[in-house]
Formats: structure tokens, sequence, C-alpha cells
């Protein structure tokens, strides 16, 4: 038996980790939006919004979890190539590219604002408000109980991050 270990590229391991990234995100949209419809309906492009917004969540996370500045380049790149649509031109794409960028810097501005208020006073609750606010922008002000799942996920996921990938 060999005690040899697969090298992996790191465009392998970026696939990886964002395919790692959408399903966590799936299974939060999941359990976001059943706890969410207990109160009101979702419509489509609200569960949209809210699947997408959970991913820029995640990215913010891994963005605090991460070491690895060449592994959040490589997300950050995937995803705003994701964000462009086929059959366009030079400067279509680079202005999908642009808006990408300036919505993903817009909220982790949010969020680190948010995130340095709960290390102030430890009490983890502005996080939680401020992504809520952008998962569910119709729906203000957010039931206290999905703030509070927002929280403790992404908590969760970043100890996770730390703890597996560093």
């Amino acid at each position: 038996m060999s005690n040899s270990k697969e090298i992996v590229t790191g465009d392998e391991y970026t696939a990886d980790f964002m395919s790692f990234l959408l399903r966590h995100g799936g299974l939060l949209c999941a359990e976001l939006q059943k706890e969410a419809e207990k109160e009101c309906s979702l419509e489509p492009d609200e569960i949209t919004t809210l699947r997408h917004e959970i991913f820029l969540a995640l990215l913010w996370a891994a963005s605090k979890a991460l070491a690895d500045c060449m592994v959040l380049n490589s997300l950050h790149y995937s995803y705003f190539q994701s964000c462009c649509h086929s059959g366009v031109t030079y400067e279509e794409r680079a202005a999908q590219v642009g808006a990408a960028q300036a919505k993903l810097s817009d909220r982790y501005e949010h969020y680190d604002k948010a995130w340095d208020h709960d290390m102030k006073v430890n009490d983890g609750t502005a996080l939680g408000f401020e992504m809520s606010q952008f998962f569910f922008p119709r729906h203000r002000p957010v039931l206290t109980r999905l703030r509070c799942l927002v929280e403790s996920n992404i908590q969760a996921f970043i100890c996770s991050l730390e703890n597996n990938f560093n």
C-alpha cells in the first residue's frame, strides 16, 4: 500500500472548494427558505436572491477564515467569471466583471463593519442582522430567528474552514 498523496492542481482545488461553497450554500438556502416560509411565501426571484446572497456571504466567510490568498484570489476569479454571460463582447464582459467586483466589495464592506462591531461588543448579532437584510430584502425587519440562524451558520462555517482548510 502506497502512502503517497495525490497532487491536486490549484484549479482543481478551487473547483472543489467552489463546489463545497455551493453545496453548503444550497443547504443553508433550503434551511432559511423553510424557516422563512413559516411566516410568508417567497417568490422565485426572492429565492434566487437568497441563494446568491448566501453565496456572497460564504465567500466573505472564506476570506475571513482562509490564510491562503492564492486560493481566495482563485475563488474570487471563479465567481467573477461566473457572472459573465456568454456571447458578449470584451467590453461587456469587463463591465459585468466590474459590476460583480463592485457588488462583492460592497458586501464585504458591510459584513466587515458588522464583524468588527461583533468583535468589539462580543454579541454576534450585527453580522446576522446585516446578512439577513441582504438575504431577505423584501421582508424587513427580518425575523429574529432567521437572523440567529444566519449568524450561527456563518460562525460554524468559519470555524469549520479554520479547522479543516488552514
